[in-house]
Parts: structure tokens; C-alpha cells; sequence
């Protein structure tokens, strides 16, 4: 939804940036699973039993705020999505509902 809101140029550089991600991704797990079989788990696994726990630790950390900022993104899609949908809610109910919201924040 997000790139289809961007634009035409925008969205072809975005797949661009991805297909280079991914294919450095590729490249990185190809050169750390040649080290030798792992019997379980996932790619921290794999990263913190062949460069060692403080490099593995500090992958983790990155591993899990990006998921974090993921999370954030895939919502303020669904938001996006909904907002365009349905449209802004309009009243008093609402306005003070986004009010209430904001002073908590």
C-alpha cells in the first residue's frame, strides 16, 4: 500500500534497494553457513555460534529493533489504509478521543 502511494520512481527504487539488500543478505548467509552445519535454529543462531555470542549479541539487538520499527511501519500502513478507506472520523466523540490519545503519548 505504502509503495503504491509513492509513485512510479519511487517504487521501482525501492524494489531496486530491496533486490540489493537481499541479494547482500544471500551473499553474507551463503559465507557464514559454509563454517559448517548447524543443527537447529534460526539465523541468530547461526550468526552468534560462527562469529561468537558478543557479535552474535550485538546482531540480536539490531535483529530485534528492527523488527520493532517493522511492527511501527506495517501499523501506520494499516492506518493509512483504513484512513483512506473509511475517511477521518469527524464529531466530537472522536476529536476528543484523538485529544485524550495525544496527552497520553
Amino acid at each position: 500500500f505504502m509503495v503504491g502511494h509513492s509513485g512510479l520512481y519511487q517504487a521501482i527504487f525501492m524494489f531496486l534497494l530491496m533486490y540489493f539488500i537481499i541479494c547482500m543478505t544471500v551473499l553474507s548467509v551463503c559465507a557464514i553457513s559454509t563454517n559448517g552445519a548447524l543443527d537447529a535454529g534460526g539465523a541468530y543462531y547461526m550468526i552468534s555460534r560462527a562469529m561468537g555470542p558478543e557479535f552474535g549479541g550485538s546482531i540480536g539487538i539490531m535483529f530485534f529493533l528492527a523488527n520493532v520499527c517493522a511492527c511501527a511501519l506495517f501499523v501506520l500502513g494499516l492506518v493509512e489504509a483504513i484512513v483512506d478507506t473509511f475517511g477521518m472520523p469527524e464529531g466530537a466523540f472522536h476529536l476528543n478521543t484523538l485529544r485524550k490519545s495525544f496527552q497520553i503519548v
